[in-house]
């Protein structure tokens, strides 16, 4: 997963996995965590459609395990934070470019950890990396910004209002100024459970998606007439790690009595994504 390059040199530090040794970090504050931060990440759930009747209470137990493994990912998201503000890494006032340099850092500290042994109850089963460049007219730069960033989350239900904010920011600075260079970005994750054919039964996974957008206005001439476009260079990353039953089992009482040490804090539930169409 590539990351902004405002934090690429800034370190995350990596725990062990629950109950694997080591002592607990101090409990993050909220606002360690970006209560209080204009954000790029969002957290959405979401499943097939293909699942067939009889299985709620299936569906809502994987929900409820993905939703404890974001709380483990938000978690250190904030220890982390607060660690390079205190090394003069990061910032700590709220103006709007500190805010979205904490949390291209998070994103960072969420895409190492979902990538490493930390969440042991996980693996990871699929990678893609796509880049796309487009060149638009000013006034359509918006919605094909929008159309662009919706295509790598083909089926999930309508864009959440934090990922609208921070594209609309981005066109907002670039009708301004022009230009946008800022490099941020954008991430959601996706809670998923699909319906498995050959298992007969319902698998999770955590499917985490990032944009990272650059754009350029410039001025073109044809014969008598000068129209102003927009240059956009869009990177989108997708990233699917599978939950592991068996692992998760062993997992569950120490991830359980870490998150309480920490105080079960959880600043923000999982936008409702609705259904995913399977062809």
């Amino acid at each position: 997963m590539s990351n902004s390059q405002f934090v690429k040199d800034i370190p995350v530090r990596v725990p062990p996995p629950p109950g694997k040794g080591g002592s607990s970090p101090e409990p993050p504050s909220e606002w360690d965590m970006g209560s209080d931060d204009l954000t790029g990440s969002e957290y959405v759930s979401a499943e097939t459609n293909d699942i067939p009747s009889g299985h709620e209470d299936r569906v809502k137990y994987l929900q409820n395990i993905l939703l404890l493994s974001q709380k483990w990912l938000d978690i250190f998201g904030g220890t982390n934070t607060r660690e390079q503000i205190n090394n003069n890494k990061l910032p700590d006032d709220m103006l709007q470019e500190s805010q979205m340099k904490r949390s291209d850092y998070r994103i960072k500290v969420y895409s190492t950890l979902l990538g490493s042994s930390s969440m042991g109850w996980f693996a990871t089963s699929s990678e893609e990396i796509v880049h796309k460049s487009f060149e638009v007219e000013r006034s359509q730069f918006h919605l094909t910004l929008m159309k662009a960033v919706l295509e790598g989350i083909v089926g999930i239900k309508s864009m959440t209002q934090a990922l609208e904010k921070v594209l609309t920011s981005i066109t907002e600075m670039v009708s301004q100024t022009g230009h946008y260079s800022e490099d941020h970005t954008l991430w959601s994750l996706f809670n998923v459970c699909q319906w498995d054919s050959q298992a007969k039964d319902v698998k999770a996974s955590l499917r985490f998606v990032a944009f990272q957008v650059t754009a350029d206005v410039v001025e073109v001439t044809t014969g008598k007439s000068t129209m102003e476009t927009v240059k956009m260079d869009l990177t989108y990353s997708q990233y699917e790690v599978s939950l592991i039953e068996s692992e998760w089992d062993y997992y569950k009482p120490k991830l359980e009595e870490f998150l309480h040490e920490m105080g079960d804090k959880s600043i923000r539930d999982p936008t409702d994504g609705g259904e995913i169409p399977v062809d």
